[in-house]
């Protein structure tokens, strides 16, 4: 059956203008989105699996399934708009999808039997006239209410900036539109500043050294940049931190690199998002003591520098300013992991906060970062879930980026009709190396687990089984995937949870826990999925200790720490008040973590509640992922050596050289090795125009 014009519960889709009708306001559909609605709608209350789908409207075209997720996704965008509280289409777990809702083919539907009487009386025939113009009059109004309804766009127009093979990041327009400032980076660390002539293509860079550098701002009159440095890449017990203000003259530096001038030198305390106000002043974040950020005021002229306490709720942790509105937007956590946006006006002197409602699929750890709109009426946040408008009331819209995820620090431009963003494309891969590997001195063969152009993270063997879990970017969204030497198959296919990198085996190897946006969840091999509710903002699970016990890294009343929580009890009892990036138990009483120093501890509880610092490990861990495995941990330095370290022997062993491209050890079963290395990370500039985000 062809479908050309339906109704769906009593919402209009027209086939033939690729539009939906809802309250008198047809909203526009891609082509490809209508056709997906029409094949759900020819069996409405029936799944239809994803193969059909992907068959019937792409034909012979191989296309990803995350096309046909953006579909459904542009799909339900538009129901939106209707006011019900129906679930239109339903998502079945590595099924397909269903229409829960009536349809009714306008062909199918009763027309009234048209009555022709030859012998009209005078008044009959003046009824019909001005039945005939009321009619006319309807249609018309009702065709002009079409053409002026707003339209969902059928994609963002996404335009390449740069295509250097450096990375480039953190973006912002020159005030005059003419000028792109960003971040072209050697290293994960060191970074120099260029821009780009949007008319002539040409790029420029601005900076003689490469340096530890920041977000660079504008000042209103494009003349200068304004940018935080920090001393060197990683912090040493011999040489701490510190942290300087920058700034530098555009035309000069155009001409020829120059080094950057240091207005603010060497302070001890972070410093970072720097902004230049309107009044010539420099505006930044920097911590007045560890639990609590300040933003600061700098006067270049008279080198003076103010702070401006108590005009937020809780920790602040990203900035904005507007010039021409002179306003600031903050972004804080309180105690209870709950997001706040502040605007503030020092003209005015009067300050706004509000709750930032968080949609069901951020978690409140994940960190929230903004640019205004130049109208200051409300604000673009970038997540690691995407884009979304958020207004100053604190309420935050999705905004359709095609499917895209891997959009950092977007700003707008000064017209506010275009976007810039840090697109990241992250190839990475799992590869398996073997003792007996180790010592044939073969570690030049190693073996590609689950091959594909997309992120695989985290992979951990079963226990008792012949699977790998880990985590994969692959059909778009971050998913569980298992893998033997058989075959790769999807363990869940949830669009809403944001499933962390880090997983967890069941000590039986039945289910696999992970964290979401709603916190702890545990798996079954079947794919579903059970929510643990606690007080905690879970991070992230480290180990699954007992049945019932798993190891986690989470906050309480902003606190944060490593805990055991009873998955069956829901308790949790805190084991050290640290921030911990990486811990495993050893036994029923001492623990090993490593912290935010990457300094690894060693901890009895039942002896002492302060824990040892094991020396020799110091600087010895590239990214916080160890295993340990039997008394001895294992890990990966940044030299690339894999290491072994015995806990109660107290030594510490290199084992090997791996690849270059290593990122870290995710696993060990006493035979085998499983890392991680990264085939290509990309980061680029890209332009996307989104009629969603203008005014």
């Amino acid at each position: 059956m062809e479908l050309k014009q339906f109704l769906i519960a009593d919402h209009l889709v027209d086939v033939t203008r690729n539009h939906i009708v809802i309250d008198q306001q047809a909203y526009t559909l891609p082509p490809k989105a209508i056709a997906v609605l029409c094949e759900l709608a020819k069996q409405p209350g029936e799944v239809v699996s994803f193969e059909q789908l992907l068959n019937t409207v792409w034909h012979n075209r191989v296309v990803s399934l995350n096309t046909l997720q953006r579909c459904i996704f542009q799909v339900r965008q538009v129901f939106k708009y209707a006011d019900s509280d129906l679930e239109f289409i339903k998502t079945h777990s590595k099924k397909g999808y269903s229409l829960e809702v009536p349809v009714t083919s306008i062909a199918n539907k009763p027309v009234a039997r048209k009555v022709v009487r030859k012998n009209r009386s005078r008044a009959a025939k003046f009824a019909v006239a001005a039945l005939m113009v009321l009619i006319v009059a309807f249609t018309s109004t009702f065709i002009a209410k079409l053409k002026l309804s707003p339209q969902i766009p059928s994609q963002p127009h996404f335009t390449p900036i740069t295509t250097s093979d450096a990375w480039d990041a953190n973006a912002s327009y020159s005030p005059d539109g003419k000028w792109i400032a960003f971040q072209r980076f050697s290293d994960n660390c060191h970074s120099q500043l260029w821009v780009k002539n949007l008319t002539s293509h040409k790029e420029f860079r601005l900076t003689a050294i490469q340096g530890v550098y920041g977000k660079p701002s504008w000042s209103p009159d494009t003349k200068r940049l304004t940018f935080t440095e920090r001393s060197h890449c990683k912090a040493q017990q011999s040489s701490p931190f510190c942290w300087s203000l920058n700034t530098l003259e555009f035309e000069t530096a155009l001409n020829t690199p120059q080094t950057p001038r240091t207005v603010i030198a060497c302070k001890e305390k972070p410093m970072w998002r720097a902004n230049w106000m309107k009044n010539g002043e420099i505006s930044y974040l920097s911590h007045l003591r560890p639990q609590q950020t300040v933003l600061s005021l700098f006067n270049p002229k008279e080198n003076i520098n103010n702070t401006i306490n108590h005009i937020q709720k809780g920790k602040s942790y990203t900035l904005d300013y507007l010039a021409s509105k002179n306003i600031f937007a903050l972004v804080s956590i309180d105690e209870h992991n709950s997001h706040h946006l502040t605007i503030y006006s020092p003209d005015k002197a009067t300050t706004s906060t509000a709750k930032i409602a968080l949609p069901y699929e951020l978690s409140p750890l994940q960190p929230i970062d903004i640019s205004f709109h130049p109208s200051g009426e409300y604000l673009l946040a970038s997540t690691t879930n995407g884009l979304y408008r958020l207004e100053t009331s604190g309420k935050m819209v999705t905004l359709d980026t095609g499917g895209r995820k891997n959009l950092r620090g977007a700003a707008f431009s000064a017209d506010g009709r275009h976007i810039l963003a840090t697109q990241i494309h992250a190839d990475t891969d799992i590869f398996t190396l073997s003792l007996a590997q180790i010592r044939n001195h073969q570690t030049t063969i190693t073996k590609k687990v689950a091959r594909t152009i997309m992120g695989e993270d985290n992979p951990q063997f079963q226990p008792h089984g012949d699977h790998i879990a880990f985590t994969s970017t692959r059909t778009g969204s971050r998913q569980i995937w298992l893998y033997n030497s058989q075959s790769v198959s999807q363990l869940t296919n949830s669009q809403h949870d944001n499933i962390s990198k880090r997983i967890a085996w069941s000590p039986k190897g039945d289910e696999i826990a992970g964290t979401t946006q709603k916190g702890l969840t545990l798996w079954s091999l079947e794919g579903e999925k059970t929510f643990i509710s606690n007080s905690l903002a879970i991070d992230s699970v480290m180990q699954w200790l007992t049945p019932t016990t798993l190891l986690v890294t989470a906050r309480e009343n902003g606190q944060a720490g490593l805990y055991i929580i009873n998955k069956n009890t829901k308790e949790a009892s805190l084991v050290v008040s640290e921030n911990v990036v990486w811990a495993a138990q050893v036994d029923g009483e001492h623990f090993i973590y490593q912290d935010m120093s990457k300094r690894f501890w060693f901890i009895n509880l039942n002896i002492s509640p302060f824990p040892t610092e094991l020396r020799e490990l110091r600087d010895q861990l590239a990214q916080p992922f160890a295993v340990y495995n039997d008394g001895i941990l294992y890990g990966v330095n940044n030299n690339n050596q894999l290491w072994s370290y015995h806990l109660n022997k107290k030594i510490y062993q290199r084992l090997t050289t791996i690849p270059s491209n290593s990122r870290y050890l995710a696993d060990f079963n006493g035979e085998t090795f499983l890392f991680t290395q990264m085939h290509l990370l990309q980061k680029n500039i890209v332009s996307l125009n989104m009629p969603g985000a203008q005014n």
